[in-house]
Parts: C-alpha cells; sequence; structure tokens
C-alpha cells in the first residue's frame, strides 16, 4: 500500500518567497509546460502543484479549458479548494495574470466552498463582465449553502458602483438594485441582508439611505 502524503503537503510548493520570484520570466518558462502534465499533476494527490503551473493556469487556451473542465470533478476536492485559494493570491500580485476562465468553471463545482473561492478569484482579477451579474444575483438568491449566497452579495457591490457609473443600462441596473433591495430587506440570515446593503452602498436609490440608518440603530 502507498503510503499518503498529508494534504497540506499537496498544497502548491513555493521554493522561494512570493515577492523574490522572477515573474516576467516565471510567465515565459510556464508557456513550456504541457497542458496535460498540469492535469495528470492535478489527479495524482501525492504530487504538489508547482509555482510554475499556477502561471500556465492564466489565459488558458479553450481547448486546454475542455480538457480541464472533463477532469474537473476527478480533481481531489482539497486540491480544488486549494487551487482557488492560491490562484486569488496570484491574482491579487500581479495583475497580468488572469484565472478568470477558471473562476466561471468552478462556480459550476459541487462544493460550496469551491464555489466560493470561485467567485472570490473572480473578485480578485477584478472581473467586470456584464454577464456575471445574473450569475451572482442567482448565486445569491437560490444557492443551497448561504456562504455562497454571502459571497455572492458581497460582489455585486462592483456592478452597483458601475451602474452608477452609467455603465450598464437602466433596465439591468433597476433589476439589480431591486433583487438586491428585497434581499436588504426580506433576506433569511442576517449577515446575507448586511451584505447586500453594503453592495447597495454606492446606489443612489431613494430606498438605500434609511435601510443604512436602521441598520446603524
Amino acid at each position: 500500500m502507498v503510503k499518503k502524503v498529508e494534504p497540506n503537503k499537496y498544497m502548491m510548493k513555493i521554493e522561494e518567497p512570493l515577492e523574490e520570484l522572477d515573474i516576467n520570466n516565471m510567465h515565459q518558462t510556464s508557456l513550456q509546460v504541457s497542458f496535460e502534465n498540469i492535469i495528470e499533476t492535478m489527479l495524482d494527490e501525492n504530487t504538489p502543484l508547482p509555482t510554475l503551473y499556477l502561471y500556465r493556469l492564466s489565459d488558458i487556451s479553450d481547448i486546454d479549458l475542455d480538457l480541464l473542465q472533463k477532469n474537473w470533478q476527478k480533481i481531489p476536492l482539497w486540491r480544488r479548494r486549494a487551487l482557488m485559494e492560491d490562484l486569488q493570491m496570484f491574482a491579487k500580485r500581479d495583475l497580468l495574470l488572469s484565472y478568470e476562465a477558471i473562476g466561471r468553471l468552478a462556480l459550476k463545482d459541487s462544493d460550496s466552498k469551491v464555489r466560493i473561492g470561485a467567485i472570490e478569484t473572480l473578485m480578485a482579477n477584478e472581473c467586470e463582465c456584464l454577464d456575471l451579474i445574473d450569475t451572482y444575483l442567482e448565486r445569491m438568491e437560490k444557492d443551497e449553502d448561504i456562504s455562497v449566497r454571502i459571497t455572492a452579495a458581497s460582489a455585486l457591490g462592483q456592478f452597483v458602483y458601475l451602474a452608477e457609473m452609467e455603465a450598464l443600462k437602466p433596465e439591468v441596473k433597476a433589476n439589480l438594485e431591486d433583487r438586491l433591495l428585497k434581499i436588504a430587506n426580506n433576506g433569511e440570515d442576517a449577515e446575507l441582508r448586511r451584505r447586500a446593503l453594503e453592495s447597495l452602498g454606492y446606489s443612489s436609490r431613494d430606498e438605500v439611505p434609511p435601510l443604512i440608518e436602521a441598520a446603524y440603530n
């Protein structure tokens, strides 16, 4: 019987402190990595995921995304969770990295913590694609896990801000604010109501100031 390594040893293996890594060199070198090798490593729970692979996961092609999607649920759960945490960290420290494709894929994961990580990864990447509005609204209203719903409510704040900057169509703005207001007023969870109200903080709707005042009293 093969002895399994403890899960914390499976996670990303960084031989150097993040601030000392040569980012430009990592970008270039990662392109030489076969995506098939990355998939094999992800599926093998006894093999750590090298730092270089995280760079290769940025801006992946449709072909690579299709391969990842076919194998996604086969990847050990602890690794899918750890991967989303790692991608968030890298997205925040290197603005050239984009993990939008993986974030969108992970939004459909069967595990709630992975779905939370997906939303947070998209937020770390500052992804403002307008189709995410409906995705986040659906997660806020219907996800089976309350923590996912709370995270989605927070993620909608950036779109309320865009609406105030007149970057959204009036009907999209109205729908977004109406549904956030419904949760802020009638959500069954206190934290969910609070996050929805925080996202509405950017809104100029007349209903918002009284709700904020009531929340402080």
